[in-house]
């Protein structure tokens, strides 16, 4: 026995689903304790929505006179959560406001009980199509804080702690699945991302959406990698190709995959492995189908959240027009929109999050990206049939056009030449496929001798997220930018 083989066996092998539950839940704690009240991306609205699954309502109302632009879908909510919008409205809204909070204010209004006599008409039209499947875990919270009549603050953070949970219950399932893998890093990495795990600790449709999605996907490596599913796995990826429509139906492009699971993985059976595989993708798209068509009026009041007087010249039935008789007219938006702001998405989709405009911190920018690139680089090495590249790369593709051709028709004016309200956060999930197609065709593999790449990858994520808590503490609470 040579001086290598005894410090290889003596290095300490991470488990990667339990560093990743310690790693959530710490960082995501804190986001959930020191992100200000409804301060979430979006998360006014969707407080809103989930109090309406609180009380059973599975459709958002068709609203006909709510200030200040005449409708589009909402419900009732407590006068008292409508006060703490306003003001969150206000504060970060209306005055363009970013940098320290108001938690004198906050704190004032949060004390509020979240049960009120009153009730006001309250529009929440970008949060009205997404299905009751996403706010499950903070609409129970919530269900929970008006029995037990908790004020609004205690609501929040009670509802954010229960999104958390189901965060990292997901992720920590597609670990799991991928436990025989050296590919669960890359996994472990996207799914502590540091907008991931900031949209895991708020009220968003994102947190599920997020979670199902890197499970979805876990099960996807799974099968190229030719790793015989159990048959609970087998029933849960049915559940989940059934589910992951419903949480966001723009990455129905993503169940494609399906079909190009080797059979072996499934059953020794060829005809029942493809009678699995087509009976998944028809769930899918059914549920895809049946959701889009029971919500297809939203589409046209998703504009009404848009700020300024943009919101004006947003038409989606007529973008859609526009369209069918010159489809090049997106063509040419997307490729300037690439052209101009390719780069603002990357750093999104790492980490841009908050109503107030937050950005993680440069150094936090590069040890992600190292960490992903050593996940990457410890990963199997497997040889993928031309058709499952050539599947994938294609599935990316339409999936990243399929977002900037939502956000064309639902969200940018007619007939504009930049597509607008992308931003990087939805490419999350294509970042995971990219990287695991990358590894699979590339053939180099990292040195492990003299270094433990698990301990690196972990350390690189626990200090950019440090430096992300840093950052987020101070221009949060202590750097006053605009108007105290």
């Amino acid at each position: 026995m040579n001086i290598e083989t005894i410090v290889s066996a003596a290095r300490p092998h991470l488990r990667a689903s339990t560093v990743f539950v310690a790693v959530a839940l710490v960082f995501g704690l804190f986001f959930v304790m020191n992100t200000p009240l409804l301060w979430g991306s979006d998360e006014t609205s969707h407080i809103a929505r989930a109090y309406q699954i609180s009380e059973g309502h599975v459709f958002s109302q068709k609203l006909t006179d709510v200030a200040p632009r005449g409708g589009g879908y909402g419900g009732n909510i407590p006068a008292t959560l409508h006060t703490l919008i306003a003001y969150v409205d206000h504060n970060l809204l209306t005055t363009g406001y970013v940098g320290k909070a108001n938690i004198a204010q906050y704190n004032k209004i949060g004390k509020l009980p979240i049960n009120s006599a009153k009730s006001v008409e309250y529009a929440f039209p970008n949060a009205a199509p997404y299905s009751p499947v996403v706010y499950l875990p903070s609409a129970l919270a919530i269900w929970i804080a008006r029995v037990a009549n908790f004020s609004l603050s205690s609501t929040i953070y009670l509802a954010r702690l229960f999104q958390l949970l189901a965060y990292i219950g997901i992720v920590y399932l597609a670990l799991r699945i991928l436990r025989n893998s050296k590919t669960k890093w890359v996994v472990f990495v996207v799914g502590l991302m540091p907008v991931a795990i900031a949209q895991a600790s708020i009220i968003t449709a994102d947190t599920l959406t997020n979670g199902v999605i890197l499970l979805f996907l876990a099960f996807m490596i799974k099968g190229f990698l030719k790793s015989k599913y159990s048959k609970a796995e087998l029933a849960t990826l049915l559940a989940t190709s059934l589910v992951l429509p419903l949480v966001k139906p723009t990455y129905v492009v993503l169940c494609l995959l399906l079909l190009f699971i080797p059979h072996e993985t499934i059953s020794s059976n060829i005809k029942k492995s493809r009678v699995f595989k087509t009976l998944g993708l028809l769930a899918a798209l059914c549920t895809f189908l049946t959701w889009s068509l029971l919500t297809k009026d939203t589409l046209s009041a998703v504009r009404l959240i848009i700020p300024g007087n943009i919101w004006m010249y947003i038409h989606p039935h007529q973008q859609i027009k526009v369209l069918e008789h010159n489809p090049l007219i997106f063509v040419k938006a997307l490729i300037k929109t690439l052209l101009v702001a390719d780069a603002g998405y990357i750093y999104q989709m790492f980490g841009s999050f908050g109503f107030n405009g937050f950005q993680i911190p440069g150094t936090t920018f590069v040890l992600y990206l190292t960490a992903l690139f050593v996940s990457a680089g410890i990963a199997e090495k497997i040889k993928l049939k031309f058709i499952n590249n050539l599947a994938i790369i294609l599935i990316i593709i339409g999936g990243v056009v399929g977002i900037f051709l939502t956000e064309y028709i639902a969200a940018t004016p007619v007939k504009a030449t930049i597509v607008d309200s992308t931003q990087g956060r939805y490419f999350l999930p294509y970042l995971l496929l990219l990287t695991f197609w990358i590894t699979a065709n590339v053939r180099t593999r990292l040195s492990a001798k003299n270094y433990n790449p698990q301990i690196a990858i972990v350390s690189m994520v626990v200090v950019g997220l440090i430096l992300t808590c840093a950052k987020f503490w101070y221009i949060t609470y202590h750097h006053a930018i605009g108007p105290s």
